[in-house]
């Protein structure tokens, strides 16, 4: 579940390390629990990556929301959303306030980017 940090300023993003999150705060925004899902699969040895949403193409290392893909034979990198309460291989719908940028250009809503290690 998101926790805001009071003592971030707004438009800072803190990233907090797996082991914190697991052990320690046990909340955290969707970087945190990405990252800690990430880990884990990567512990048991499934390959893994990073989807950011909401980006804006004009400022694409911006985003409003990130989760993890993770790669399961034989679908290939499934999403795996850690922020909500939905079954492997969900994503956020293009036209979620949640992840769509606050401003729109030529029409699309989301636009959506992919990290690998």
């Amino acid at each position: 579940r998101y926790v805001r940090d009071p003592l971030v300023p707004a438009g800072i993003q803190r990233v907090t390390d797996p082991r914190t999150v697991l052990f320690d705060t046990g909340a955290e925004k969707c970087v945190g629990l990405s990252m800690t899902l990430c880990a884990l699969a990567a512990a048991v040895g499934f390959a893994w990556g990073f989807r950011a949403v909401g980006t804006d193409p004009l400022a694409p290392n911006f985003f409003k929301h990130v989760y993890s893909l993770i790669y399961v034979e034989p679908h290939g990198f499934v999403p795996a959303d850690p922020m909500f309460e939905h079954p492997l291989g969900w994503e956020p719908p293009d036209d979620d306030p949640r992840v769509s940028p606050t401003s729109t250009r030529r029409g699309k809503v989301a636009y959506r980017r992919d990290f690998f290690p």
